[in-house]
C-alpha cells in the first residue's frame, strides 16, 4: 500500500534486488498453489490488470467479480446471509448488537445523488482496506485452530421516482 493506503502496483515477477512483486508475495502466503494459476483467475475476473511494463495493478472497484455468475451468487449469498443474520439478531434484542445501520435521503437531484455515491464508494472503500489490512495482521498471530470469522460489508442503492402513467 501507499502512503494513503491505496494499493501499489507489483511487478509479476520476482526482484533480483529482492523488493516486492506478485510471485514474491504470494509465494510468502501460499506453498499449495502458483502464483500464475491465481493471476490468470484474476486476470480472468478483472479484480487485476497488467501494464505495457508487465506490472499487476489491483482494480478496488473489481472486488465484486465481473464475470461468473458463480462468483457472483456465491458473494451475494454469502453477504446477504450475513446481513440478514446481523439485521434478526439485534431484532431479537440479542446482546451485544452488531453493526447495522443506514443513512436514508429522498429529495435529492441526480447530481446529488452522483456526489454522495462517489464520496461513499471512496469512504467504503477506505474503510474495507483498513479492516482487511487488520484482520491479516491478526490472522497472522492468531492459533491456527481458531474458527471466528467475521463480515463488513457496504452497499449503496439508489432509484429514480417512479412517473406516473400518463392517461391516454
Amino acid at each position: 500500500l501507499d502512503d494513503s493506503a491505496h494499493p501499489i502496483a507489483l511487478p509479476r515477477l520476482a526482484q533480483t534486488d529482492g523488493s516486492p512483486s506478485f510471485e514474491r508475495l504470494f509465494s510468502e502466503e501460499s506453498k499449495d498453489i502458483r502464483s500464475r494459476v491465481v493471476l490468470d483467475e484474476w486476470l480472468r475476473l478483472g479484480i487485476v490488470e497488467i501494464d505495457e511494463k508487465d506490472f499487476i495493478h489491483l482494480r478496488t472497484g473489481a472486488f465484486i467479480p465481473q464475470q461468473g455468475m458463480e462468483e457472483k451468487l456465491y458473494y451475494l449469498g454469502r453477504n446477504v446471509r450475513d446481513h440478514i443474520a446481523s439485521a434478526v439478531h439485534n431484532v431479537l434484542d440479542e446482546t451485544p448488537p452488531f453493526l447495522e445501520r443506514s443513512v436514508y435521503s429522498d429529495g435529492l437531484s441526480p447530481q446529488a445523488v452522483e456526489e454522495l455515491a462517489q464520496m461513499a464508494e471512496r469512504m467504503s472503500m477506505d474503510v474495507l482496506r483498513a479492516v482487511n489490512k487488520r484482520a491479516q495482521e491478526l490472522k497472522k498471530t492468531t492459533p491456527g485452530n481458531q474458527k471466528h470469522r467475521m463480515t463488513l460489508g457496504v452497499y449503496f442503492y439508489t432509484v429514480a421516482p417512479l412517473l406516473p402513467k400518463k392517461s391516454s
